[in-house]
């Protein structure tokens, strides 16, 4: 289902995850703001590849979602 969503509205269906558990978080807390975080791996210069050691970067992902949005309808924004 993620992966059909994605293709259909032009993302990854990582980016459908992320967003739909955003969704998920705003709505369990009853709260319009949520902020979650994701991770990279930090290794974005072809330099550090081969390097030993932890290079994973934190990011807070901030959301603002309208109460009278759908999920669906979210993740079209988010996108």
């Amino acid at each position: 289902m993620f992966a059909i969503f994605a293709l259909a509205n032009q993302i990854t269906p990582y980016t459908v995850f992320l967003g739909a558990y955003e969704y998920a978080v705003a709505k369990f807390t009853n709260q319009s703001e949520t902020t979650v975080c994701t991770v990279t791996h930090g290794r974005f210069n072809k330099q550090l590849k081969n390097t030993v050691g932890m290079m994973v970067r934190t990011l807070p992902i901030h959301a603002n979602i309208d109460e009278e949005d759908t999920v669906s309808d979210y993740l079209k924004k988010y996108a």
